[in-house]
């Protein structure tokens, strides 16, 4: 008989990565090899102390179903005292054994003369044994019980190993699955996005293409319009006259903000970089909107701040651009109190800043960043009350991402607004 060692190193040879009951059956075939067993079975006890057959090695294929038709409990075998005691028990003389007595006429069938039972053990605890069966009156030396007693134990750590790596087996299968889905999900998810930005994009570049061909007739339509008003002596046709043109620049002035808001979209806005020079820029809205404020009987200032440089680089227009659209906000949801426009410049950041604060109806702060959507209002009743499309916040803040920088608010519901411009434009020496 070779030694426990080198059984185990055989046994060790064993793939792990077999199903369990694979595996139980290949490491049988190495203990019976050895120790010159006929066939071999795993009994596992269950919480009802019934049995079950587990895994078996060249068992006669009849023996399993002719064994579980027999209602003796397993338990009542010598089986029984292998678990309870945690021993080894060998039977030379089956027949002779009355513990066996309810499954003689299996083991006459089948010639079965002696059986080998060795308890396995999990956590100090037998569930189940290792049966050896031959047929033949063979005697098992106390080496050799010892021998089996010491593959027992080693036995017990691989099958509930082995079952430990399958189980991780079938969760790193389900795993597998889940994560193919999940990515599958993914590349639909990255394909409909391409799909969306790909669509948005054309739409964008048609509202661009489109904005150009019907701003161009408008621009004549309204130069005529302007001639004729200039030409016209008549008062009744003059007041006609002078709606068509009120009326030709509010439809100029939408499609002048549909354009840029698709030319940001499409990426096709350029920026012009040049000098200018800020102070003059802010002293000139500041005067502008005095006028607008005083026509509408509430306060407006413009306080610029030493820190604003004599000269920074940047597209004039578009700044013009943006911190218009803010204070024409406010002009709009103002009634009554006062609008005050703060321009300040951090020299440490390189951005120009513009604070536009008014008294005027709020903005709830779930609806804070809805004003910035396209042709969106807080609610119907302010598109109502106070008009607009809705366009101008979404051009103004695009327009300030593309200068690198940003429009926040802060807001309360019948306390006013302050809006915050944030746009990075250098100091020029």
């Amino acid at each position: 008989m070779k030694t426990v060692t080198a059984i185990y190193k055989e046994i060790t040879r064993i793939d792990i990565r077999l199903k369990p009951k694979d595996y139980s059956r290949e490491v049988l075939k190495v203990i019976c090899g050895n120790f010159d067993f006929r066939f071999g079975s795993i009994i596992l006890v269950g919480e009802e102390e019934t049995g079950s057959l587990f895994a078996a090695y060249d068992l006669p294929e009849a023996y399993p179903a002719m064994v579980h038709e027999v209602p003796a409990p397993v338990l009542s075998s010598p089986s029984g005292i292998s678990l309870g005691e945690g021993r080894l028990i060998v039977r030379t003389d089956v027949l002779s054994e009355p513990r066996l007595a309810p499954w003689h006429h299996i083991l006459k069938k089948f010639e079965v003369q002696t059986i080998v039972w060795v308890p396995l053990f999990s956590k100090g605890k037998a569930f189940g044994t290792c049966n050896l069966y031959d047929t033949r009156e063979h005697a098992v030396l106390q080496k050799e019980r010892t021998a089996l007693s010491q593959l027992g134990v080693l036995f017990s750590l691989a099958i509930i190993s082995n079952e430990y790596i399958d189980e991780i087996n079938e969760k790193n299968i389900a795993l597998e699955k889940e994560i193919a889905e999940r990515k599958k999900i993914e590349k639909e998810l990255r394909e409909a996005k391409e799909r969306v930005e790909t669509a948005d994009k054309a739409k964008s570049e048609f509202l661009a293409n489109m904005g150009h061909e019907l701003r161009t007739p408008l621009n004549a339509v309204l130069g005529f319009v302007e001639i004729l008003l200039h030409d016209e002596a008549d008062p009744e046709r003059k007041e006609i006259l002078g709606l068509v043109d009120d009326s030709g620049n509010k439809l100029l002035s939408i499609l002048s903000g549909i354009l840029d808001l698709a030319e940001i979209a499409a990426s096709r806005l350029n920026l012009e970089e040049e000098k200018f020079y800020p102070r003059e820029l802010l002293v000139g809205m500041g005067e502008r909107f005095l006028l607008q404020a005083e026509g509408k009987g509430i306060d407006f200032s413009m306080n610029i701040d030493k820190s604003i440089p004599p000269v920074v680089l940047g597209d004039r227009t578009r700044v013009e651009r943006v911190i218009c659209e803010m204070i024409s906000n406010a002009f709009k949801f103002t009634e009554q109190g006062s609008i005050t426009a703060a321009a300040s410049y951090n020299h440490d950041k390189g951005v120009f800043m513009v604070k536009v604060a008014d008294t005027g109806i709020g903005i709830s702060p779930e609806k804070q960043e809805m004003i910035f959507s396209p042709f969106t209002q807080v609610d119907g009743s302010a598109t109502r009350r106070y008009g607009g499309t809705g366009l101008g916040l979404a051009v103004a803040r695009g327009l300030a991402a593309m200068m690198s920088g940003k429009i926040e608010v802060e807001s309360e519901v019948g306390r006013g607004s302050t809006f915050t411009i944030e746009l990075a434009l250098p100091v020029v020496s």
